[in-house]
C-alpha cells in the first residue's frame, strides 16, 4: 500500500479545537466542580496567550477572580485541569 497523502496536524489547525473543545471542557469542568466560572469566547481568546491549562487557570484567578481563595491552590488547579482533560478526551 502506497501513501497517497500525509497530513500533519497541530491542535487547532484543522478544526477549532480550542473554542469547540478545550473551552467547552473547561466550562463543563467548572460546572461539575460547582464553580460559578464561565469563560466566554472572548475571554478564552485572551487566556490563550498563557501557555498551558493550569497556568491559564492561575492567570484567570489572578486577573479576573482575585477574591477566590483555596488552601491548596496548586493541587486544586491541577484537579480542575485533570477533570477538564478527561472531559475533553471523551
Amino acid at each position: 500500500m502506497t501513501l497517497e497523502a500525509l497530513i500533519f496536524d497541530v491542535d487547532g489547525t484543522l478544526a477549532n479545537t480550542e473554542r469547540d473543545g478545550h473551552l467547552v471542557a473547561f466550562n463543563l469542568a467548572f460546572k461539575e466542580l460547582g464553580l460559578d466560572w464561565q469563560w466566554s469566547n472572548e475571554l478564552y481568546h485572551e487566556l490563550l496567550n498563557v501557555t498551558g491549562g493550569q497556568l491559564r487557570i492561575k492567570y484567570y484567578l489572578k486577573k479576573y477572580n482575585t477574591e477566590f481563595q483555596h488552601d491548596d491552590l496548586d493541587n486544586f488547579v491541577a484537579s480542575i485541569h485533570k477533570l477538564k482533560t478527561s472531559i475533553y478526551v471523551r
